[in-house]
């Protein structure tokens, strides 16, 4: 709280000596004495936005220096008021240090009467604008035109301004205001607005050079400050273009142009056109900057059917794979569809699917349409398996026993044949034929493979005396081998068959019994029972086969017997 009191009590100290030197006219002044000292202004970055932007409308206002009244002509940079002439030299020098990575603003430009008075009451009543120091109205070089409070407060902007300020005609004229520096003549000349660097200024100011549109070229998504260079910029009347120009490396652009109302075009790779209307007032420049946003691609749609045909769409495939050229890739639906949202342009779609051969098509997707682009796939040719080879098949046996014209004991026969030697074990049929090799087989058995020289079979059965023939074959599973030679041979051991006679006709037998055939030797009468012993057990011969065995055996050939005589008499 005393703190609080004493440097209340100072600064009305302070007020009392200043009233008094106003009174004395002994006010602060700069080293020439024709500024008096100020603090330095309130930089609240509100123009940050508006930095590197000129606008050459000119507006007159009454100036001040030392007190005396003149007219004076203003623009605007920066978003501030500025002196045309102090303008044109500020903004060459400020493009200059935008080229070096440093970007100067103006805080404070050219002030009204107003304003001078309303800084200088905070100063002297101390209740506004931190009350900070002030000059008299009418006597701060900021009311004459000359004077610009820049953003020294970041280090890069004063040592740029220290090293190269002299050479754009800049001046810092107060040594213990860094923030204020002075333009009143010299720098390479030139500025947008006309009339300006370069030369002597007049207090009064200057005629502006007439019947000009310009302006800056600026990303409108960045802001203003994002100058854009390399635009291509045209000035329409009634729709005819009159003039072409390319914006600057600062975005700058100018067209002569007498009055009338124009349009401005600006193109740029990358960023959708930008059009605006201005009215040039026929002297002096109109400034007509304009912004470009960055355009978006222009798209499409492309889709399609994979599908078989022979027709467009017909037989569609589904799960096939669509890969672009682009690198988008997508399954076709259940229908065979596919569909892509695609920037504008050509673009080569593939399909693919297993057991299809791929196919491509190209097409030219234009913005906002469908193009279509419907793909046709060829199965592939199916393997054609390679025919198994076809196995040799097995020799033929060669029958050694009962050998052709042979005569055997016809009670008990085995027939032998030689193995064929084959990859693979093979198994063997065999066939007994009465008579003849012609007609149904009597017998017809199958001998499982042997690895002896020789296979052998015995038959199940006695045979009747006569003549019969066999023969054998080899098989390899399912490979039939040739049928050997028939082997003819005599059974011997049997009395002979009487001859069946004809045209009478015998009561058939009670079903179930088995009646032997009349011997044609005997006259009808059946031959003698064998009464000869069988083993344990006797049983007579039936018929004429002789069996080895008795009882159900003897009956099985019984049957056999009556079977073959029926075959006989047909």
């Amino acid at each position: 709280m005393a703190l609080t009191l004493r440097a209340r009590t100072a600064g009305a100290a302070l007020m009392m000596l200043v009233g008094t030197l106003h009174g004395c006219g002994d006010f602060p002044l700069d080293g020439d004495g024709e500024h008096e000292l100020e603090a330095e202004p309130v930089d609240d970055g509100s123009n940050i936005l508006l930095q590197g932007i000129i606008d050459c409308s000119e507006r007159a206002d009454t100036g001040y220096r030392n007190g005396s009244p003149f007219s004076i002509t203003v623009v605007t940079v920066d978003g501030k008021p500025v002196e045309k002439r102090t303008a044109n030299a500020y903004y060459v020098m400020q493009q200059a240090a935008a080229r070096d990575g440093v970007r100067i603003r103006i805080v404070s430009g050219f002030r009204t009467m107003a304003e001078q008075r309303y800084l200088y009451s905070c100063y002297t009543n101390c209740n506004c604008n931190s009350c900070n120091l002030a000059a008299r109205p009418g006597y701060s070089n900021h009311q004459s035109g000359h004077a610009l409070d820049l953003n020294t407060s970041e280090a890069a902007v004063y040592n740029w301004l220290s090293n190269n300020g002299g050479r754009f005609g800049f001046e810092r004229t107060v040594p213990s205001e860094r923030w204020h520096w002075e333009w009143w003549s010299g720098g390479p000349g030139g500025g947008p607005c006309g009339s300006g660097g370069g030369g002597s200024s007049s207090s009064s100011g200057g005629t502006a050079t007439a019947g000009r549109v310009v302006g800056v070229t600026y990303n409108a998504a960045e802001g203003t400050t994002a100058r854009l260079t390399g635009a291509t910029v045209k000035l329409l009347r009634n729709t005819t273009v009159v003039a072409t120009t390319t914006s600057s490396d600062t975005g700058f652009w100018s067209f002569t142009a007498g009055a009338g109302d124009y349009t401005v075009v600006a193109t740029k790779s990358g960023f959708a056109e930008a059009r605006r209307d201005v009215t040039a007032a026929g002297s002096g420049d109109t400034w007509g900057s304009i912004g470009l946003t960055p355009a978006v691609a222009a798209r499409g749609t492309y889709r399609g059917v994979v599908y078989v045909g022979p027709a467009v769409g017909e037989n569609p495939l589904a799960g096939a794979t669509v890969t672009l050229s682009s690198g988008q890739s997508a399954v076709t639906s259940a229908t065979g569809a596919f569909l892509f949202e695609l920037p504008a342009g050509d673009i080569t779609a593939t399909a693919r699917k297993d057991g299809y051969t791929p196919a491509s098509v190209t097409r030219t997707v234009n913005s906002g349409a469908v193009t279509w682009g419907s793909i046709k796939l060829t199965a592939n040719a199916a393997a054609v398996p390679e025919e198994a080879p076809v196995p040799e098949p097995p020799a033929s046996p060669v029958p050694l026993f009962p050998a052709e014209d042979a005569s055997v004991d016809g009670t008990a026969v085995t027939l032998r044949w030689s193995r064929v030697p084959y990859g693979t074990p093979v198994t063997y049929e065999l066939e007994l034929y009465a008579n003849d090799v012609t007609g149904t087989p009597v017998v017809a058995l199958t001998a499982p493979p042997v690895t002896v020289p020789e296979a052998s079979v015995t038959l199940p059965m006695g045979l009747q005396p006569g003549i019969y023939g066999w023969r054998v074959r080899a098989m390899a599973g399912t490979v039939e081998g040739a049928w050997s030679p028939a082997a003819r041979f005599n059974a011997l051991g049997v009395a002979p068959e009487a001859p069946v006679t004809g045209g009478e006709t015998e009561e058939p037998p009670p079903e179930g019994t088995v009646t032997p055939e009349p011997d044609p030797n005997t006259n009808g009468t059946p031959p003698p029972v064998n009464t000869e012993p069988q083993g344990d057990n006797t049983s007579p011969a039936q018929g004429p086969f002789h069996c080895g065995n008795t009882g159900a055996a003897g009956g099985l050939w019984m049957v056999l017997l009556v079977l073959v005589r029926t075959f006989k008499r047909r």
